[in-house]
């Protein structure tokens, strides 16, 4: 089973990117941003992206 993973600077391209791979692959991933509004906007697109 993949570990659970934190990504810092998931609300840009590169970071969200990883962030929804690692999570279709199995992962708990944890998003930060320096902006809490920024993380929970990515944070959703990354649920709506990554069927349970």
């Amino acid at each position: 089973m993949p570990e659970p993973v934190s990504i810092i600077g998931a609300s840009g391209a590169l970071g969200f990117g990883l962030a929804v791979r690692l999570a279709r692959a199995g992962s708990a991933v944890t998003i930060g941003s320096r902006e809490g509004a920024r993380a929970e906007e990515a944070a959703g697109r990354a649920r709506a992206a990554v069927p349970e």
